[in-house]
């Protein structure tokens, strides 16, 4: 992990922080500004494969995924490991 910026703010180094645990950039960025973040935590997380398709494209609106009512399962599953 790298040093921490002596400059950055709470909210920055917290951000930083849930990346570095493998919180989706969306998300971490909620958790850092203080909003609730919607979604189960990176440890929390079932395989994208046991997850139903609107469960899926829930998860990919989140996450910023435009498109994602176009495409197929296997598309959306690459596209959320993509972002996460």
């Amino acid at each position: 992990m790298r040093d921490a910026d002596p400059n950055a703010t709470p909210q920055e180094s917290l951000y930083q922080e849930l990346r570095a645990k493998g919180y989706a950039p969306e998300m971490a960025r909620e958790l850092a500004a203080g909003e609730e973040a919607v979604g189960p935590r990176p440890d929390e997380q079932p395989p994208y494969e046991e997850l139903t398709m609107d469960e899926l494209r829930e998860l990919a609106a989140h996450l910023g995924i435009v498109q994602q009512q176009e495409m197929t399962r296997p598309e959306l599953i690459a596209a959320l490991r993509q972002v996460s």
